[in-house]
């Protein structure tokens, strides 16, 4: 998936989950991953359904999934091709059954989700790619 000029980048995981994705999805969750994980797993909790809002390629879900924080994790972004990304990684690491994608800018637009105990968010960093501002 190429997005205006974007290239294909590939993000390895401690846990040997590969993800790959648009350089263009990427709006800073590649460096803040470790501080969420780092936070969230300082509380002791393990969570049933995590939520990453503002999601672009994932790294922050995918990083609290594959440290076994959360049982399932929901993707939510604006941009389709965010999502779209998001859930090929998760057919490409065979983990299809624990993701889940919504492309929404609301909430009230979700369908009807099971309860969601964690929500995390890290809204992009770079120009937005859907109005170029």
């Amino acid at each position: 998936m190429i997005l205006d000029g974007g290239h294909e980048e590939t993000l390895n995981f401690d846990s040997g989950f590969v993800l790959r994705y648009n350089s263009k999805l990427e709006g800073g969750g590649n460096f803040a991953r470790h501080d969420f994980v780092e936070i969230i797993h300082g509380l002791g909790k393990f969570y049933q359904n995590a939520m990453e809002w503002c999601a672009g390629h994932g790294a922050i879900g995918y990083e609290l999934l594959t440290k076994n924080i959360c049982a399932n994790i929901h993707f939510v972004d604006i941009f389709e091709p965010a999502i779209e990304s998001c859930l090929r990684n998760a057919e490409q690491n065979n983990l299809q059954d624990r993701v889940y994608g919504y492309v929404s800018s609301t909430v009230k637009n979700l369908p009807i989700l099971p309860l969601i105990d964690l929500v995390v968010s890290n809204p992009p960093h770079k120009p937005n790619i859907v109005t170029g501002k």
